[in-house]
Parts: structure tokens; C-alpha cells; sequence
């Protein structure tokens, strides 16, 4: 009697540790698929972060080109200025 007891609790803690081990394989799974979801948003904030940079340094550029052209006419009219008085 006693053996055949054993042998169903372990029959039993065998179909117990099965289902667990199949509940945490679906948990991974899940998981899995999470963390490549975040991996693509990762990978989409990224790019957009590069995108916006380089944005950034466009306009930085043309607000670079923009004064010096307002300086040189400045300067110019300056010069044309006191070119014109000294005469």
C-alpha cells in the first residue's frame, strides 16, 4: 500500500511540475514577444531621435548662414556708408 501511495504522489507532483513548466514557457513566450515589441519602439525612437537631430543641425546651419549673410550686408553697408561720407 504504501509504494503505491509514492508512486501517485510522485504521479501527481510529475502532472504538477509539467503544468508549471507549461504555464512558465507560455510566460516566456510573453515575454519574449514583449520584449521585441519594446526592441522595435526602442528602434523607432531611435531613428526618430537621429531624424530630429539632424533636423536640428540643418537649422542650426541655415540659422548660421542666415546671420552671416545679415553681418556681410551690415558690414557693407557700413563701408558704403563711410566710403560715401569720406567723399
Amino acid at each position: 500500500g504504501a509504494k503505491i501511495m509514492d508512486i501517485r504522489t510522485s504521479n501527481q507532483y510529475l502532472i504538477f511540475l509539467k503544468e508549471k513548466k507549461l504555464k512558465l514557457e507560455f510566460e516566456l513566450s510573453a515575454l519574449n514577444t514583449n520584449i521585441e515589441k519594446k526592441r522595435a519602439e526602442y528602434l523607432e525612437i531611435r531613428k526618430d531621435k537621429k531624424s530630429y537631430e539632424n533636423l536640428k543641425d540643418k537649422d542650426l546651419e541655415k540659422f548660421k548662414y542666415k546671420i552671416n549673410k545679415q553681418e556681410e550686408q551690415l558690414i557693407d553697408q557700413i563701408v558704403s556708408f563711410n566710403k560715401n561720407r569720406s567723399t
